[in-house]
């Protein structure tokens, strides 16, 4: 029979409620980066930091969504579901996340969560409902009435979120997030439009996302890179400035264009180094911006419901006209007419 720790560190003899110890890891990461101390959250378990921090075997829900409560409490981040979700990589889902980074689409990799999820966590289960033209991904929370309801459910959206943009290559273009939570007060546009980058409604009757069936067919970009990412082995050295530089834009632009000086620090480098490195690669700051520009416009265009100002905010785009010559100058026609169009 498995055990599983309960909230003072012992184990339990009921396995039917359960999360991977590896789902954890996120939740720390997230506590760490918003301020919290470790310490202090293992005092409040009754833990020590090392059994705290330790990612073997399964732990309670009781024990997670303890966790969860902790790690708003400590932070005084209200959205703290959210930023838990932003820290999901491959390793977080354990077996489930080797299964999608082997598979060769995003609908592939769907799929295996479909089959597999139970085996890392009783949170919830999903669902795929199929719409014309689109796919609707229904997220089912076991705990939806628990307290900490909405925090675990921005949690596990916004990891998938997280995860299906890391194995796209590039933020996924979404038509909606619907959440069943009201919607929560302060600066819920913010936060969630920086995560989410679609429409959000609240108050509805399931938790999903909507996207375009397309979208589904897209390769994964991670799939080759499977073995080294399951053992959270450092990023293959080969790997070019050009390419580290666009997965940086591509979730940086949603904050602002960024400077120059500031993506080159990113990478430890001088301006001059940075632009030099390009250089060699045949490329230029500036090409490489615009290139992440013009292919997310395009992406959400086509796949998403955004308004033209909303997109061209996600882009880094002071005002919505500069977004409009920048897209008329690079696609030939104006967003509008792209849009209608409906093709690449």
């Amino acid at each position: 029979m498995i055990k599983t720790p309960t909230l003072n560190g012992s184990e339990t003899n009921n396995p039917e409620q359960f999360v991977v110890g590896e789902y954890r890891q996120a939740l720390l990461a997230a506590i760490t980066t918003q301020g919290g101390s470790l310490k202090t959250v293992a005092a409040e378990l009754g833990l020590t930091q090392a059994q705290l921090c330790s990612n073997t075997g399964n732990i309670s829900v009781d024990h997670y969504l303890e966790l969860l409560r902790l790690s708003q409490e400590l932070t005084q981040d209200a959205f703290m579901g959210l930023k838990v979700g932003q820290h999901v990589q491959a390793a977080t889902f354990s077996v489930l996340g080797e299964a999608m980074l082997k598979a060769p689409t995003l609908g592939a990799a769907l799929q295996q969560v479909l089959a597999l999820e139970g085996l890392v966590h009783t949170l919830g289960h999903s669902q795929v409902l199929r719409e014309p033209g689109v796919v609707r991904f229904v997220w089912h929370c076991h705990y939806q009435l628990h307290p900490q309801a909405r925090s675990l459910v921005e949690s596990v959206m916004a990891g998938i979120i997280q995860f299906a943009n890391q194995l796209a290559g590039r933020p996924i273009p979404m038509m909606a997030a619907n959440f069943m939570h009201v919607k929560p007060q302060g600066r819920a546009q913010e936060a969630y439009g920086l995560v989410c980058r679609s429409s959000c409604y609240f108050s509805q009757s399931q938790n999903s996302i909507v996207v375009a069936d397309d979208v589904l067919a897209w390769p994964n970009q991670m799939a080759r890179a499977t073995r080294s990412l399951i053992n959270n082995q450092v990023q293959d050295p080969d790997i070019l400035l050009s390419q580290k530089v666009i997965a940086y834009l591509q979730d940086r632009l949603a904050l602002g264009n960024p400077p120059l000086s500031e993506v080159a620090a990113q990478y430890h480098l001088s301006v001059r180094t940075f632009q030099r490195r390009l250089d060699r690669e045949g490329t230029q700051y500036i090409v490489i911006l615009n290139r992440v520009r013009k292919r997310l416009a395009k992406d959400y265009l086509l796949y998403s419901t955004m308004s033209t100002l909303h997109i061209s905010q996600l882009l880094g785009f002071k005002e919505q006209s500069s977004f409009n010559h920048f897209f008329s100058e690079n696609v030939n026609m104006s967003p509008t007419q792209f849009r209608r169009s409906g093709t690449q």
